[in-house]
């Protein structure tokens, strides 16, 4: 498949500064912005650019992977590391869900590889999640369960960003999901999940001071109680 048949469609980023400079001292840098990190261009338009040869080397290579270190050398930067930057930035704040990367295996352009190579990349990273997830709650200080919970919701604290950091804050920033959304998901799961009615019902109960609020028991009591007064006594 040609370039001019597999569009390169890069989602505008009016958000982001347009030179590396305008992040200044009282400006907070993008999380998953890299422009002007690691010999990366300090320019919006120069980043876009190197950003649009990445996908190209990719389109041209019709579905097959490439390996980090030959992209490296072809775009001329300075290592996989710096490369992980730039895909991280068309991901989040361009929407270029077609570059994927898999371990072992490289990059390739997912709309020329087919349905399998997002499949593979999507189960590689779970895997990979899964592993430093096991390694965070081991060596966490809190209980497992409690150690979960505040990787999952860690994209909600407010803390400075790193360049190295931040592309699922980013993600999820950009498509306006916060803590409410994410807690929303987990309970639609949970009310189709075999046995998650039963969770949430047991949950419902040791948490109805929160789910319920306080004023709404008190009401559904005083309502149960006249509801009970206004019974006929029995004779």
């Amino acid at each position: 498949m040609s370039l001019e048949s597999n569009p390169i469609r890069m989602k505008p980023t009016p958000h982001l500064p347009d030179r590396a400079t305008e992040y200044g001292r009282d400006r907070r840098r993008r999380r998953a912005d890299p422009i002007g990190l690691y010999d990366l261009p300090t320019t919006r338009r120069e980043l876009n650019i190197l950003l649009r040869h990445l996908c190209e080397i990719l389109i041209a290579a019709g579905g097959r992977h490439v390996l980090g270190g030959r992209l490296v050398a072809r775009l001329n930067i300075a290592d996989t590391r710096t490369l992980r930057l730039l895909v991280a930035y068309g991901h989040v704040h361009h929407h270029l869900r077609a570059i994927v990367g898999t371990p072992g295996s490289g990059y390739c352009w997912g709309d020329l590889a087919g349905d399998g190579a997002y499949t593979t990349a999507a189960l590689a990273a779970r895997r990979m999640g899964e592993c430093h997830f096991f390694l965070a709650t081991l060596f966490g200080k809190a209980e497992p369960a409690a150690e979960v919970v505040q990787l999952m919701f860690a994209f909600a604290h407010n803390r400075a960003p790193s360049p190295d950091d931040g592309p699922l804050h980013a993600l999820l920033a950009a498509r306006n999901i916060g803590p409410e959304q994410l807690a929303d998901a987990m309970i639609a799961y949970l009310r189709d999940a075999p046995g998650g009615g039963e969770i949430l019902r047991r949950l419902g109960h040791r948490h109805q001071d929160v789910l319920l609020p306080a004023e709404a028991i008190r009401t559904i009591r005083e309502n149960l109680s006249a509801a009970m007064n206004a019974l006929p006594v029995a004779v």
